[in-house]
């Protein structure tokens, strides 16, 4: 009984391994949620931490961006063409009331008899209850900002901020050259939608700089801080001449369409380029109506750079590369006269000559400065079409040129291209109208320009719009003496031809060729309306008495008769010399 008594006193085992069990639950327990609390402070500092370091400033930081000044745009003289100008605008500052009192409503109706458009007042109820700024007036005159400066300790919730905007001061002067560009995004960064604006969106647009506000929960500033300055863009320098430009843009009125470049040939140097209609940049800053949008610039395309994105016929222009083929290939010589009856034979009908009565007997150089469509006529009849494509290849015809503005290649027939384009052979009487520069034939004015300046300095040169651009020349392989003779050709074309109107100008060597685009007869041209009728080209070379010569090429759209281009050119040049050069 007494060993039965003892081992009644004893704990039993089972009860002694549930409480060590228990313990050890107990135990495990919290260091399991001691090691999940480790690892969760570990995962929140280590990869969320900078997430979380964000999101808690955001309690009392506000971000913003300090928009960059875009670079300017100057001309060979540093005269500006395109620059930013300050703008001020009207903000209203919240004060955190529920709703507006008598005092903020009065300053309402002071700044509202201010502004053209009276604000929203919805926004500024918004604004006052949330310590917002809401733009008031943009772009206020500083007439009407001096008045509210004046009274400045009686309007509290009014405040003056200020900005740059893209600022173009001739307003649509070289306007295809600069282009215009969007309005700024979140970052104050405005993006160049064409012209040089786009070209060289990355060296103009800056870089954008940031500040921090630190507010209370109320969103009340106690302090504003910068944290990265924001930095200006690259000037872009041009080889563009200010006075040249603003002449050539006297040539077109309201109605007319065309394009007018002037170039340094020796270096590819454009002077001056202009495509009409134009635009004004300035207008794409502010919000532009449909309205607005279709009636100016839809109907008309003003866009279009008509200098380099659009190609046309050259037209007699095209005569100098079918004589330069034509002596180069042995056809014809310089001496030799050929017989202008006013018409050829050729597969049994007959071509006409723009003077159907013909013009007798003419060297070479006579039929060049007469515009005489027989002697090209006579060269197309001994000469392939793939022949003549070669030739008009070597003076850049059918190629782009280089230069910076997106351009298009024109067009040079062959009888490949027809095959592939038309599945039709090449017929001879195409080459006729190809060899006075018609039919497929389509060349840009800045090609054309191009090809006149390589008669004269023996290469092609890439047209170049920026200083300290890049220069290229390509050699013309086309003899010295018929370059001589095409010379020559074009001076009597200047004094006794079809542009003898430039042999009256007292100190100026000038060189020139006429040209007239008929897409159709010009018997019917010059009845039907406007938009119909062929364009009237003048390509010259010119030098002012001691000075670096110049190349020119104008072109009027649908004038039926290349006489208004001949006319501009003239009262151009007649200009020229009174003009401030360096």
């Amino acid at each position: 009984m007494a060993w039965k008594e003892f081992w009644s006193t004893v704990p039993h085992v089972d009860v002694v391994s549930r409480r060590r069990t228990r313990i050890e639950i107990i135990f495990y327990f919290f260091a399991v949620v001691f090691f999940i609390y480790i690892f969760r402070l570990a995962y929140l500092q280590l990869f969320r931490g900078d997430q979380l370091l964000k999101k808690s400033e955001a309690n009392f930081l506000r971000q913003g961006y300090c928009p960059p000044l875009r670079g300017r745009v100057l001309d060979c003289n540093g005269r500006v063409l395109a620059a930013n100008r300050v703008v001020y605008d009207l903000m209203w500052q919240g004060a955190g009331k529920s709703k507006l009192d008598a005092k903020a409503k009065e300053e309402i109706d002071v700044v509202s008899s201010m502004l053209s458009q009276p604000p929203d007042l919805e926004l500024i109820k918004n604004a006052e209850r949330r310590r917002r700024q809401v733009v008031l007036g943009m772009d206020v005159p500083f007439s009407e900002l001096s008045k509210l400066v004046e009274r400045t300790s009686e309007f509290p919730h009014v405040r003056v901020a200020n900005h740059a905007v893209r600022f173009y001061p001739n307003k649509d002067l070289a306007s295809h050259i600069l282009g215009y560009i969007s309005r700024t995004n979140e970052c104050g960064v405005a993006e160049g939608k064409s012209g040089l604006e786009k070209a060289f969106q990355d060296k103009l647009m800056g870089q954008a700089g940031m500040f921090r506000r630190v507010v209370t929960a109320k969103g009340e500033q106690l302090e504003e801080y910068v944290e990265n300055k924001a930095k200006m863009g690259d000037d872009l320098v041009l080889e563009i001449d200010l006075d040249i430009q603003k002449e050539e843009e006297k040539f077109f009125e309201v109605g007319q369409s065309g394009a007018v470049i002037v170039m340094d040939p020796e270096n590819g140097a454009i002077k001056a380029l202009t495509s009409y209609p134009r635009f004004d940049p300035n207008r794409f800053l502010l919000p532009i109506s449909g309205d607005e949008w279709k009636r100016d610039f839809i109907e008309c395309s003003p866009f279009m750079n008509r200098a380099v994105a659009a190609a046309y016929p050259p037209a007699s222009i095209f005569k100098l590369v079918t004589f330069a083929a034509g002596l180069e290939l042995g056809i014809i010589d310089r001496e030799t006269p050929i017989e202008c009856q006013g018409f050829v034979s050729v597969g049994g009908r007959k071509v006409y000559c723009m003077r159907r009565w013909g013009h007798g007997k003419l060297s070479a150089k006579q039929m060049l400065a007469y515009s005489c469509n027989i002697g090209c006529y006579e060269i197309a009849k001994r000469i392939s079409i793939d022949q003549l494509a070669e030739y008009s290849r070597r003076f850049g015809f059918g190629r782009i040129t280089g230069s910076i503005l997106g351009e298009r290649p024109g067009l040079v027939p062959s009888s490949s291209w027809k095959l592939k384009m038309y599945g039709e052979q090449w017929w001879r009487g195409e080459t006729l109208s190809v060899s006075i520069g018609q039919s497929y034939l389509l060349a840009t004015p800045l090609q054309v320009i191009r090809a006149i300046s390589s008669i004269f300095t023996g290469y092609l040169v890439k047209p170049r719009l920026l200083k300290g651009e890049e220069e290229s020349y390509e050699p013309l392989a086309i003899a010295l003496e018929t370059r001589e003779f095409l010379q020559e050709a074009m001076l009597e074309v200047a004094t006794r031809g079809t542009a003898r109107r430039f042999g009256g100008l007292t100190d100026f060597k000038v060189y020139a060729k006429t040209g007239t685009a008929q897409t159709i007869s010009k018997a019917r041209g010059l009845k039907l309306e406007r938009k119909h009728r062929e364009h009237g080209l003048c390509a010259t070379h010119f030098q002012y008495k001691n000075e670096k010569p110049l190349a020119m090429v104008v072109l009027f759209e649908h004038t039926g008769t290349s006489v208004p281009a001949q006319a501009a050119t003239e009262n151009f040049l007649r200009r020229y010399g009174s003009l401030n050069r360096n």
